[in-house]
């Protein structure tokens, strides 16, 4: 724990520094606007650098660690670049582990570049749309994003690719954003549940969406059977579910997912004039709230709540600033303090995340 404590530290003050050294600059149309400075880059580098380092040249520590090592052993690491892209159709990792070996010879090299992918991508693109980088960062870690790379770490990547993408939903460009799809789905199959995101958003809140959202959610909540059949489809195999698919969520976890929802619907329908980005991110923890509902009789499907997680700290941020003054710092350490309490609920009762270790001592 105390290996988190301390990196964790480290990172808010680069955070806090990276934040701190823009210099305000306005553009024609006499917005403001945030330049980077050389410390502004330097001081990024070093917060996304120690939480990539992190998750990248952990040991042991995450539920699939052992599962990923066998692969790199058995395939990634024997197989020929060729007979990798054949046999796997999901290839992102299986290239990293394949060009791991030939230049590195280490599982521990597969690990770290797939960070950079699944964490450096998140944190880089993170700031670029923040000025509030410190407080989406440290949401980014407490709110599932940071350590959920630890277990499934190619779901992840394609978290971050999608992640990366998301201004081409606001922007209404879907042929870019389903390429951006496709790149993920090389990561891993599931990323083509985030094409749904596309559709349902909206310049303007809608109450209508809202209700077929709703209806979606109580469809697929009582119909697990069309969600296996089409994983079957896409593997073209029938599924089986295991006691791991059929094994219930933490009701404590679903609740936490439901709860920006909440926030987000009361400002949808209290404030006026919202913007694309707030409305963007309204939608984004509605979907947050459903997929978590719909999948909480089943861990294996639970996973899905990772793509609209990971949108969280920066839809919380938005949100935020629609608070009144009176309340704003109050409510947004109040956020904080419940998904670091939630955090840290999660890592203690996660054998495979409590004692976290790093590859050098055992190199």
């Amino acid at each position: 724990m105390i290996s988190y404590i301390i990196v964790f530290f480290i990172v808010g003050v680069f955070a806090w520094l990276a934040e701190k050294s823009h210099k305000e600059v306005t553009d024609l149309t006499g917005d403001v606007l945030h330049k980077k400075t050389t410390s502004t880059i330097i001081f990024l580098i070093i917060a996304g650098g120690l939480l990539t380092a992190m998750a990248g040249l952990r040991y042991h520590v995450g539920t699939d660690y052992k599962n990923y090592i066998y692969l790199y052993e058995t395939f990634y690491s024997k197989q020929s670049l060729k007979e990798l892209l054949v046999i796997d159709n999901e290839p992102m990792l299986p290239i990293i582990g394949h060009f791991s070996h030939k230049f590195f010879d280490s599982y521990y090299a597969m690990f770290f570049f797939a960070s950079v992918i699944s964490v450096g991508i998140v944190i880089y693109s993170t700031y670029t749309e923040t000025t509030d980088f410190l407080y989406t960062t440290m949401l980014y870690i407490f709110a599932g994003g940071f350590v959920g790379s630890f277990n499934g770490i190619r779901q992840f990547m394609a978290v971050a690719i999608v992640f990366l993408g998301r201004r081409f939903i606001v922007e209404r460009k879907f042929w870019k954003y389903l390429l951006v799809c496709f790149i993920a789905f090389l990561a891993h199959k599931s990323a083509l549940f985030c094409i749904l995101f596309y559709f349902v958003y909206t310049k303007k809140f809608s109450t209508k969406r809202l209700l077929i959202i709703l209806i979606i959610t109580i469809f697929f909540s009582i119909n697990y059977e069309t969600i296996f059949d089409f994983i079957g489809w896409m593997n073209d195999a029938e599924f089986v579910a295991d006691a791991y698919a059929s094994t219930s969520v933490n009701v404590f976890r679903t609740l936490v997912g439901c709860c920006p929802a909440i926030m987000g619907l009361y400002f949808a329908y209290n404030k006026k004039d919202l913007d694309d980005q707030q409305v963007f991110y309204i939608y984004i923890l509605v979907i947050n709230a459903a997929t978590r509902i719909v999948t909480s009789d089943s861990a294996y499907l639970a996973r899905l709540a990772c793509y609209p997680t990971v949108f969280v700290p920066l839809g919380l941020g938005y949100l935020t600033d629609l608070c009144s003054q009176k309340y704003y710092k109050v409510f947004r350490a109040g956020i904080l303090i419940l998904y670091m309490a939630f955090w840290l609920y999660e890592v203690l009762n996660t054998k495979t995340l409590r004692e976290f270790e790093w590859i050098f001592g055992n190199m």
